[in-house]
């Protein structure tokens, strides 16, 4: 039976961000209990995210 696949965005899975280091923003696939972990190429600082979304980043409001 085919399942529906669950999508997150994670923030910082490996706990590194702070105010001077950045964190990761990457992307969880869950099919049929397997995940694959997709890195999105951004890296924000702890200030710079909110809940499930990147807030006060130059490069990403263009």
């Amino acid at each position: 039976m085919a399942g529906i696949p669950q999508i997150k965005v994670i923030f910082d899975r490996r706990k590194k961000a702070s105010a001077v280091n950045p964190g990761t923003v990457e992307i969880e696939v869950s099919y049929n209990r397997e995940r694959v972990r997709l890195s999105t190429g951004v890296a924000v600082l702890k200030q710079q995210w909110s809940g499930r979304e990147v807030v006060n980043h130059p490069i990403l409001f263009l």
